[in-house]
């Protein structure tokens, strides 16, 4: 790698406004080693004990002692209640839809809501199941 001044506190800021980095090892602008030395020593001269892992292609460092904000909190739950894969509520009258082989119907109101097409093939699994058979 070209011998570039990296500006770790930009890198610091970041942890300090969001809690973690997450980059492939590919943008890191020093080899992963002293970059990660560098970033813990940047991170310690404003107070954050950083904690970091570099597995396969990525490098993910972050602050344990980071309080998520609860408006974060709130809106990555509420991301997570529109995944195909949770049970949605009827749009019509908030009661929780049962599964159907083809979606969800409303128990209620009899609402339907297809499900979205799977974007790959689901893999067969021929390992024990979850009743040990």
């Amino acid at each position: 790698m070209a011998d570039v001044a990296v500006n770790y506190q930009a890198y610091v800021a970041q942890l300090q406004q969001t809690g973690s980095i997450a980059l492939l090892q590919s943008e890191i602008p020093a080899p992963v080693d002293e970059f990660r030395r560098e970033l813990r020593r940047a991170a310690r001269a404003v107070g954050i004990r950083m904690r970091s892992s570099s597995r396969e292609q990525s490098f993910i460092a972050w602050d344990p002692a980071y309080v998520v904000p609860p408006e974060a909190l709130r809106a990555a739950m509420d991301a997570l209640t529109i995944l195909p894969s949770t049970q949605p509520a009827c749009p019509v009258d908030g009661t929780m839809m049962r599964d159907e082989a083809e979606g969800w119907r409303c128990g209620d109101c009899g609402h339907q809501v297809p499900a979205p097409p799977l974007t790959r093939e689901i893999p067969a699994f021929h390992g024990p199941t979850i009743n040990g058979g």
